[in-house]
């Protein structure tokens, strides 16, 4: 994450901690990172923010079909 720091946005590393979170299989931290995103993300980071709530709503289920949000929508 070269010149990304937590610092200077905060909404992509809640992204990308809650990401891994899932591929780690930690359920507990991928809930913090998704809260956190849920009550300030910016419209920008929508999208981010609803991957991470498809991923912890479909936690059983591998990354590809965990992150299909936009199937749940249509």
């Amino acid at each position: 994450m070269q010149g990304i720091t937590e610092e200077s946005d905060q909404q992509f590393w809640w992204y990308y901690k809650g990401t891994l979170a899932f591929f780690e299989r930690d359920k507990k931290a991928l809930k913090k990172y998704l809260e956190n995103l849920e009550a300030n993300h910016t419209s920008y980071y929508e999208n981010n923010y609803k991957i991470l709530k498809s991923l912890y709503e479909n936690f059983d289920k591998g990354y590809l079909k965990a992150s299909n949000w936009k199937k749940e929508e249509s």
